[in-house]
């Protein structure tokens, strides 16, 4: 790590974690390769930028779990392999937020998300010939599969969710939904970016 990062990295932040007197009244306990911090709740304190990061990153994974737990996620779309198809995603939002949103805007938004992966993923790297989703398909077969496989595919109903949630004005529903979905595409290119090789680095080579 370089000296300007490492620098930027020990900068006092300031942080504010939520209280009240049920869950989150307790202080907050926070260790980073020795560095160990307990943080009181409601109070504004000073802290270093990598203990702010690490405060960052487990409240997206506590909000990860409450989604699992209060929207009563079915395990079984995550553990199945395979891809899912444009129905499976569309009743899973539907059973998740029930909505009065037309079908054909909800096509378009998988085929906005589809296109996103497209451009972020598949042309960017070698695909050892794994074919893309047919994208006119999307909107004519609902059982067309999506490109992005289990777990991951749940990038999908993330991120139409979330755009539902937007839709009816639920704002802070709908930047916890947004949080995830972008958390998990992070995940999901690393994993890609991991398995193939890019393009880039092919031409470079050359």
């Amino acid at each position: 790590m370089n000296e300007n990062k490492s620098n930027e990295l020990k900068k006092l932040v300031p942080v504010r974690l939520f209280k009240d007197n049920d869950k989150y009244n307790a202080d907050v306990f926070v260790s980073v390769n020795c560095n160990n911090y307990l943080i009181r709740r409601g109070e504004t304190v000073m802290v270093p930028q990598f203990i702010k990061n690490e405060l960052d990153r487990a409240e997206v994974q506590r909000k990860k779990a409450e989604y699992y737990r209060d929207e009563g996620w079915k395990q079984s779309l995550i553990i199945q392999e395979g891809k899912m198809t444009v129905n499976e995603v569309l009743a899973a939002v539907d059973s998740l937020r029930p909505n009065e949103i037309g079908k054909a805007e909800k096509l378009g938004w998988l085929m906005d998300i589809e296109s996103r992966i497209y451009e972020d993923v598949y042309q960017t790297h070698e695909h050892d010939g794994i074919g893309f989703t047919d994208m006119e398909k999307i909107g004519t077969d609902d059982s067309t599969e999506l490109f992005v496989k289990r777990p991951f595919s749940e990038i999908y109903i993330l991120f139409l969710c979330s755009l539902i949630d937007f839709y009816h004005a639920e704002y802070e529903r709908y930047a916890n939904d947004e949080a995830l979905y972008e958390t998990l595409y992070d995940e999901f290119c690393r994993y890609w970016n991991a398995k193939h090789i890019s393009i880039f680095k092919t031409k470079m080579k050359g």
